[in-house]
């Protein structure tokens, strides 16, 4: 049986959610991922994972359809203590993390020295990121940068961010990016392995010889930002940072600092793209925005490096 309780202390995240579920005589809280889980092995609602999201009818028709179900031989569940963390589908494969993140290491140290700057591991995922010192990745990128950015840098080093969870959709991923003199500017997903697909650990193997090879063709892609002229550049990082989620407040108090002492400059989509990467890692690291927050929109920061176009950002202001 499926039925109400009190959200507890933990009522985010992949906290405990306000329902419970009875199996073999026993109560389990449900996490939030785990209600996540009950979307993506049960449900085609087209809302990406997220049981919240859901209108209450649809919540209710989910868990319908769980409660009714036999978890045990239909689902892979993950317990912690008197909770359940995770749910999976049967097609589900746990991947070894010291088999990925070996496997990794070994692909990252053929470009050469490689240093971890950062790690974290909790029981729902392991972050890694690494510096790489392979200027050969990004020399036709520090060219462009050194003629055409806003901005000016010291040093711009490789950046790799490696995750792996058993409870989230992707049970691997790489994400490029590279450091501005301290800053992370992040690409994108450049390997992601699904867990609700089947795969294993052997389609991360056959995914990494090709890491590089698609980390520099994230890197073209930004390149090409510098041929985007942007004419009226407060008109355009509103829209911009108002497309990519931040708040009005937020846009508000920090639009003025994208624009330049230097009168000559030629404001184009880079400039933009760099700008609203800076900016949401000071405003998260200064507590002004919460990491679930980050997180969504740097994906969408990421994911506007795809745009074929951004005339609309101009639009209107003339």
């Amino acid at each position: 049986a499926v039925e109400d309780t009190q959200e507890d202390s933990e009522g985010n995240g992949n906290g405990a959610s306000q329902f419970v579920i009875k199996l073999k005589d026993k109560y389990y809280l449900l996490s939030n991922t785990a209600l996540d889980g009950i979307v993506n092995n049960f449900i085609g609602y087209g809302v990406a994972s997220n049981f919240k999201k859901l209108k209450k009818i649809q919540q209710k028709e989910a868990l319908e359809i769980f409660k009714n179900a036999n978890p045990n031989k239909e689902l892979k569940l993950f317990y912690s203590a008197e909770k359940i963390r995770a749910i999976q589908s049967r097609k589900y494969e746990p991947m070894a993390q010291y088999d990925l993140i070996n496997k990794l290491l070994e692909e990252l140290k053929t470009k050469g020295k490689i240093e971890l700057v950062y790690g974290k591991y909790t029981h729902n995922n392991t972050i890694l990121c690494f510096k790489v010192f392979n200027q050969e990745l990004i020399k036709e990128y520090v060219e462009a940068y050194n003629v055409h950015s806003l901005y000016r840098a010291k040093e711009i080093i490789p950046y790799i961010n490696f995750n792996t969870s058993d409870v989230g959709s992707a049970a691997a991923k790489v994400i490029a990016g590279f450091i501005i003199d301290g800053d992370i500017i992040t690409l994108g997903d450049i390997i992601s392995v699904e867990h609700i697909s089947g795969n294993t650990i052997e389609n991360f193997y056959q995914e990494l010889p090709n890491l590089f090879v698609l980390y520099k063709a994230e890197m073209e892609k930004l390149i090409s930002l510098f041929d985007i002229e942007i004419k009226h550049p407060i008109f355009a990082a509103k829209t911009y940072l108002e497309e990519v989620g931040f708040s009005d407040n937020i846009i508000k108090e920090n639009l003025k600092s994208f624009i330049s002492n230097d009168e000559e400059h030629k404001y184009n989509a880079h400039d933009l793209f760099v700008f609203a990467n800076i900016l949401i890692d000071h405003l998260n690291a200064d507590g002004k925005i919460s990491d679930t927050a980050t997180i969504k929109i740097k994906e969408n920061i990421s994911r506007s490096i795809n745009k074929k176009g951004w005339d609309y950002l101009d639009k209107g202001a003339e």
